[in-house]
């Protein structure tokens, strides 16, 4: 931690390594506040505790899952490993690679883990703030380099080995202005009236980050067609709420895949990993370490 100000007195504790074990901004951003520099590491905990119980009880057994279940991978060593790297086994040396998603986007995650990784989630605090004027694949190689850059970081400060960080931003881009997630409702409105009825641009901006610090950037572009879409179809999707924090105010994979008639490329992008090539340039950093 940059500044633990109210442990200095104790030299033992002054340097304390902290853990968030959880993907909220907010709480993040309050600890913050109050000096603290943690590393946030995301728990699977599954929060399905019978709604019969308390409400102090509800939530601090939802708190101890979730703490007991970080606690047992940072001990265990054992969280960077894959379950199942089929795509890696012909190689003893790499079979078992540790993994880092430098990324809080369950559809990143849910789609590695569809290929059979079991990555350990590092969320980055990396401010997502570069100039709108950068071209679309600056915009997202450059985004994606400041994620894996900070989360590196935080793992060498906090002495965790990796093999591999993968780092990703995704934006939307139409009439040449690069679109990312909505501000509010209104703003989702604009967007979605904006891409329909014709072609729009996705651009997913990929970092690979090894152990000896090479780095692969790359970016994919994939082009997606929306329909023409009544606008009360849009009202009623974005009271549904999936369009916030989404690129594009969409998620063509869930309920806004009605809006699609064709795409060109590369699906998985649009979701948010360009797999074949993360796979592809993955295996390449880790057969050929030098």
């Amino acid at each position: 931690m940059k500044s633990t100000w109210f442990l200095t007195i104790e030299d033992q504790v002054k340097d304390a390594k902290i853990v968030l074990a959880s993907q909220s901004p907010n709480r993040l951003a309050l600890l913050k506040e109050i000096g603290l520099e943690p590393l946030v590491v995301v728990s699977g905990f599954d929060e399905n505790l019978s709604k019969d119980l308390s409400p102090v009880e509800f939530v601090e057994e939802t708190a101890v899952g979730k703490a007991l279940q970080v606690s047992d991978l940072l001990k265990q060593n054992k969280f960077l490993r894959m379950k199942s790297t089929w795509f890696l086994t012909i190689e003893d040396q790499v079979k078992d690679a540790k993994i880092v998603l430098a990324s809080q986007s369950p559809n990143r995650l849910a789609l590695l883990k569809e290929i059979g990784l079991e990555p350990l989630v590092v969320v980055s605090g990396f401010e997502e703030n570069l100039s709108k004027d950068l071209s679309p694949v600056e915009f997202v190689e450059e985004t994606a380099v400041g994620k894996a850059l900070q989360v590196s970081d935080l793992l060498k400060q906090n002495k965790t080995e990796f093999d591999v960080i993968i780092a990703c931003d995704t934006v939307v881009v139409v009439d040449d202005e690069i679109i990312g997630k909505p501000e509010d409702a209104d703003d989702a409105m604009r967007i979605l009236q904006k891409l329909n009825n014709r072609w729009h641009s996705v651009f997913t901006g990929v970092v690979l980050v090894d152990k000896n610090q090479r780095m692969d950037k790359f970016s994919v572009e994939t082009k997606v067609k929306f329909g023409n879409i009544p606008n009360e179809m849009f009202r009623e999707y974005i009271k549904t709420g999936e369009c916030m924090n989404r690129a594009g105010a969409y998620g063509i994979q869930h309920k806004a895949a009605v809006f699609v008639e064709a795409i060109d490329g590369c699906f998985f992008n649009i979701v948010g990993v360009p797999l074949f090539e993360v796979v592809k340039r993955m295996r390449k950093l880790l057969l050929f370490p030098k």
